[in-house]
């Protein structure tokens, strides 16, 4: 009996694992499938409901003070003021993220640096009347970066603080993640250095199924300037045992940078 007990245990483990491992693979093949949707299909679907979605999402920020544009008010205009018919569906948001990966994949084929990459996937981008600068990603997502804030002086002499922030956004009404760096510089005239104060973090969305590899952070001296910098590879997907799909893979690099001057400039 306890041998047969064991045998049952493990056979009832066995089972979900493949039944885990099934479902992995038909989603798989539903983002697959999406890319198989015909240009003419896109074209007259997806594109416009991303056109009408960004701009509402313009006019809105368009309306608002500049210190409200937080993940919270964000969400929930986009749940509250965006019918279902205007969202993006599933097999749509899948299209664009398996779009996405493969023009990375080919764009690292042709020996473009990770950094190139990371700005071919920027499709549009706005300032708002307010000083908010919105990045509009070929994947589906977007980020808010509030300009009026990012360069602070110093009480002390010949030094600045910089910072490069960023909320992202999927359009479907989730806040993914939040990616700030920011550090104190001082500077001379005829070179910049590093003063003080170096942060640098990111930070998940409540509901946000994202995970970052690669995570690096730091400071250096770049020629006579100085820069701070985070970057990693966000992604997310499903993973049972070590086996798994990725259905959406970004690269993200903040970095902010001091000149000799005392000019801060961020990419």
């Amino acid at each position: 009996i306890a041998s047969f007990y064991a045998l049952f245990i493990y056979m009832k483990k066995f089972t979900s694992k493949i039944l885990t491992l099934c479902l992995l693979f038909s989603l798989s093949l539903s983002v697959f499938n999406a890319g198989l949707i015909t240009s003419a299909t896109e074209t007259s679907s997806t594109s416009q409901k991303i056109n009408s979605l960004n701009n509402k999402i313009i006019n809105y920020l368009d309306t608002i003070n500049p210190q409200d544009a937080t993940p919270e008010n964000i969400e929930y205009f986009l749940k509250n003021n965006i019918s279902d018919e205007e969202k993006l569906t599933g097999i749509e948001y899948a299209e664009l993220a398996n779009k996405s990966n493969n023009k990375a994949k080919e764009l690292t084929k042709k020996g473009y640096t990770t950094n190139e990459i990371a700005e071919a996937q920027i499709i549009d981008s706005v300032i708002t009347k307010n000083n908010l600068k919105v990045e509009f990603l070929d994947n589906g997502l977007f980020s808010i970066e509030n300009l009026n804030d990012s360069i602070t002086p110093s009480s002390r002499s010949n030094s600045v603080w910089g910072q490069a922030y960023k909320d992202y956004y999927s359009n479907i009404g989730v806040h993914i993640f939040t990616i700030a760096v920011g550090t104190g510089f001082s500077y001379n005239g005829q070179k910049a250095s590093y003063y003080g104060n170096f942060t640098a973090y990111y930070k998940r969305g409540n509901l946000s199924i994202w995970q970052v590899d690669n995570w690096e952070k730091g400071h250096e001296p770049v020629g006579s300037s100085y820069q701070a910098f985070a970057q990693g590879n966000f992604h997310y997907g499903l993973e049972v045992s070590g086996v798994g799909i990725v259905f959406q893979d970004l690269y993200i690099s903040h970095s902010v940078t001091c000149s000799k001057d005392g000019k801060i400039s961020k990419n």
